[in-house]
């Protein structure tokens, strides 16, 4: 929640993709794959994903065409 206010307070638009409540069954493909749609589609500039290595969120960004993650 900082990060969205901080960036919110900097006056970015800030949309959420993320998880709302904990659910052991859910994976970051779950997230990072409707973000980078968005991302491809123009409904939104940028996207910023946090996860523990970034290893697997590369992985299934850079299968989105038009979207590219390091």
């Amino acid at each position: 929640m900082y990060l969205i206010l901080s960036l919110k307070g900097a006056g970015h638009q800030v949309g959420d993709f993320g998880a709302k409540e904990l659910n052991p069954a859910d994976d970051y493909p779950d997230f990072v794959i409707p973000l980078a749609s968005a991302v491809a589609r123009r409904s939104v500039t940028r996207g910023l994903a946090i996860c523990d290595s970034g290893v697997g969120t590369c992985f299934a960004v850079n299968k989105i065409q038009g979207v590219r993650v390091a």
